[in-house]
C-alpha cells in the first residue's frame, strides 16, 4: 500500500524537527546578529556557497535544500543558533519586529498560499536569501511583485 504524504511548500507542515532555539557548538566562523554589516557579509559569503543548489522539499543539503532547511542550516553554521526545522515552527520563535525595521538576519515569512508558507533571510537592501522552488537558493527583492504582496511578517531571532 502506498500512502502520499501532502506537505505545503518549504517545510510549512507542523511535522519535521521540533526543537527552538539553542546554541549551536563553538565554532571559529560564528558571527553574532547584532552587527549589521557583520551578519550581512555572513549571508552574502553563505549566498556563495549555497547559490545554484536545487530545490528538494525536505533536503538539507547542497545536493538540494528548502526554503526552512536552507534558514536552519544558515543559522546554525554561521550564527550559532539552531532553529527549528520548519517554516511554521520558525515562525513561531524570536520576536515580531515591523517591516520598516528590517536588518540583515531577520527571518521573512510569506503567505504564498492557503496553508503553504516560505521564509527568507533579509540581508539588506530590500533583498532577502532564499530557497526558490523553482530556481534553488537565489536573493529576491522584496519589491518583486510576487513577494511584495505576500510578505506576511518579519522575525528577529535574538
Amino acid at each position: 500500500m502506498l500512502l502520499l504524504l501532502y506537505l505545503p511548500a518549504c517545510g510549512g507542515g507542523s511535522s519535521g524537527y521540533a526543537g527552538s532555539i539553542s546554541p549551536a557548538p563553538p565554532s571559529q566562523s560564528i558571527v553574532k546578529l547584532d552587527h549589521a554589516e557583520k551578519t550581512r557579509q555572513a549571508l552574502m559569503d553563505q549566498y556563495e556557497k549555497w547559490a545554484n543548489t536545487p530545490y528538494r522539499s525536505g533536503g538539507m543539503g547542497q545536493e538540494g535544500v528548502d526554503c526552512s532547511a536552507l534558514v536552519h542550516l544558515i543559522f546554525l553554521q554561521k550564527f550559532g543558533i539552531s532553529l527549528p526545522r520548519t517554516v511554521a515552527r520558525q515562525a513561531r520563535v524570536g520576536k515580531r519586529v515591523n517591516r520598516k525595521n528590517l536588518k540583515p538576519g531577520h527571518l521573512v515569512f510569506f503567505k504564498t498560499g492557503t496553508r503553504s508558507r516560505h521564509v527568507g533571510i533579509y540581508v539588506g537592501n530590500e533583498k532577502f536569501l532564499h530557497a526558490s522552488a523553482k530556481k534553488g537558493v537565489i536573493i529576491s527583492t522584496l519589491k518583486n511583485p510576487y513577494w511584495a504582496p505576500r510578505i506576511w511578517k518579519v522575525i528577529k531571532v535574538k
